[in-house]
């Protein structure tokens, strides 16, 4: 609230009134900074005042620097990957959403078929209606692909458009793309319906 920086990340817990939330960010914070939080769930959000409490340990190999500001006993972090734990210090407001849950996955591989040659990727998210994925080359915007996962219940594919393809700042060389389930047959569409289900 100090500065009106933004992060986001991933809810990693929550009990009671504390989150654990796993984010990215690159923006200096602090011990007892002040945020507006906003969750996001299937087809419901969440709002309410919180606290920085603490940073759970940085993980140096991707880059996670906590400095001290001289002078003071105050300790500011600038990371690629950590965890803040925050305290929740206001009424937390539910409203609905048109917005599906977004649920992280542990890098599961596939590939996107781009006319006939074959780009190896992971999953790093998965929603009802699409996919996040790590992809080896740059994907054109608007296109729509094949789309190959593999998970416990075998190869799931589809036709999928790809929604964005920006460069991965953590993956010198790759790219991270959000993909659209537009397409899947009789057979498959089950399939990835109990994918989800059993992830959730």
């Amino acid at each position: 609230m100090r500065d009106a920086k933004i992060f986001n990340g991933w809810i990693e817990n929550f009990f009671g009134n504390k989150l654990e939330v796993a984010t990215s960010s690159q923006v200096p914070v602090e011990v007892g900074d002040e945020f507006r939080f906003e969750g996001f769930g299937h087809h419901i959000t969440m709002v309410f005042q919180s606290e920085l409490e603490s940073i759970n340990a940085i993980d140096v190999l991707t880059g996670g620097v906590e400095t001290v500001i001289e002078g003071s006993n105050a300790k500011v972090l600038e990371s690629y990957g950590s965890t803040f734990v925050l305290k929740v210090t206001g009424q937390i407001r539910f409203a609905s959403s048109n917005e599906a849950v977004r649920i992280k996955v542990s890098n599961l591989p596939g590939s996107v078929l781009v006319g006939p040659k074959e780009v190896q990727a992971k999953a790093v998210d998965v929603s009802p209606g699409g996919v996040g994925m790590i992809v080896e080359e740059q994907l054109e915007i608007g296109s729509d692909v094949r789309m190959n996962l593999e998970t416990n219940f075998g190869t799931l594919t589809g036709i999928v458009e790809v929604k964005y393809c920006v460069e991965d700042i953590r993956n010198a060389g790759y790219y991270r793309t959000g993909l659209q389930i537009k397409e899947m047959d009789r057979i498959e569409r089950p399939r990835w319906d109990r994918f989800m289900r059993e992830i959730h």
